[in-house]
């Protein structure tokens, strides 16, 4: 635990009023390498009157938060997210602590996406106190995101055990695990999170349209993963371009072809959301249909003619069919690879659509946001598979709102 702030040969030290405080923390990260980032966050946090100050980066497959530069003697344990305070700060995105003598969670998240807490022993608490530690927490949030592309330290300590090669290439093709605007919110998960290999997702906010893909390469290899970031490639590079969903499923058909001349193949679901209306696109490559929610119940799957995987000769099966679909404020669609609903148990017992249908409608009574929704329901994918699955399982779940 960060006890006794070093501020690293610097002149300047934090001013204990908020905005310079912040404003200090800002100038001094300009220069600041990846392993000093928690030591200067403890540095700003003196600041405010704070002492034992931690932070705390959630591991890869979201079970435990664990302390970041905390080693030899007296060092800190993880702790697990659930039946902890920290886990609730993390749970809710929402303080979490005694508001007294004792320590204090804040979440730490950059926008939607939940990366950790930071902890706090804080001298005086009130409204003010409070606001400024939250401030504090969410720059800590910029911080971490900022500087791990430059070193190693964040991806190590979110590490439980080694990380399978294609995992590594999978983590890293991700965008945020979640994104939130003011009409919708979007939340992705992986498992196994330690040796997933073919499935993937995207997304991206473009003006009022919300574009989304699941992939789920054949096999589960590093050959999958490959195939899977070619795939995901193409469809970034014929997003970008502004193509429509048919050209963009040519477009990887086309780059997943040009690299493997055999019948490996990727299956998608591609959407596109208008966020302003709630029309949703969409359009199937041999991929299990997305579910549309409503009040926590499973209404129905989304309908369209299906054309074969992406990489598979299509010229003979003509133009691919466009689904659509009309949202009411408050539903949710849910993308996910085959991995979810064919977990089996040892017994033989497949997850399945009922059960899965069962788990929304206990999250929605638990009022969980999709994020946590989502967590939850790998872990039970998990468990139901004695807590080893066979084939990754890949969800995204987009929830719209019409303010």
């Amino acid at each position: 635990m960060v006890t006794s702030p070093d501020d690293k040969g610097r002149d300047e030290q934090p001013l204990t009023d908020g905005e310079p405080l912040l404003g200090w923390l800002l100038d001094a990260s300009h220069e600041l390498p990846p392993d000093d980032v928690a030591q200067m966050v403890a540095t700003a946090a003196s600041g405010l009157g704070a002492r034992k100050v931690q932070l705390y980066l959630v591991d890869v497959d979201q079970r435990q938060l664990v302390p970041v530069l905390s080693t030899g003697p007296g060092a800190v344990e993880p702790l697990d997210i659930e039946g902890t305070l920290a886990g609730r700060a993390f749970q809710t995105s929402l303080p979490a602590g005694s508001e007294g003598p004792g320590p204090m969670w804040f979440p730490v998240r950059d926008g939607a996406d939940r990366l950790g807490v930071l902890r706090m022993e804080l001298a005086e608490y009130d409204d003010q106190v409070e606001a400024r530690a939250r401030h504090l927490a969410s720059l800590t949030a910029d911080l971490v995101v900022a500087k791990r592309q430059y070193g190693d330290l964040f991806h190590r300590v979110r590490r439980r055990r080694p990380l399978g090669l294609a995992a590594e290439v999978q983590w890293h093709l991700l965008p945020p695990l979640t994104f939130s605007c003011p009409r919708v919110q979007v939340a992705g998960i992986l498992e196994p999170a330690y040796d997933v290999a073919g499935d993937s997702f995207d997304y991206a906010m473009n003006g009022d349209i919300l574009s989304a893909a699941v992939f789920d390469g054949v096999g589960h290899d590093l050959t999958s993963t490959v195939m899977t970031t070619v795939a995901v490639g193409a469809y970034r590079h014929a997003r970008r371009r502004g193509l429509d969903l048919v050209q963009m499923a040519t477009e990887i058909d086309d780059a997943l072809r040009a690299q493997f001349q055999d019948q490996s193949f990727v299956t998608a679901a591609l959407t596109q959301i208008d966020v302003s209306t709630g029309a949703v696109r969409w359009l199937n490559a041999g991929h299990p249909r997305p579910l549309l929610l409503r009040d926590g119940q499973v209404v129905r799957t989304l309908q369209c003619r299906p054309r074969p995987p992406l990489g598979i000769l299509h010229g003979l099966h003509g133009d691919p069919e466009i689904g659509t679909e009309q949202l009411e404020p408050g539903d949710a669609l849910l993308l996910f690879t085959d991995g979810v609903v064919e977990a089996r148990s040892s017994t033989g017992r497949a997850f399945g659509f009922e059960r899965l249908a069962d788990f929304f409608q206990r999250a929605a009574a638990s009022e969980l946001g999709p994020p946590e929704t989502l967590r939850r329901l790998v872990h039970a994918i998990v468990e139901h598979h004695d807590g080893r699955l066979q084939d990754d399982a890949t969800c995204v779940l987009i929830e719209w709102s019409s303010r």
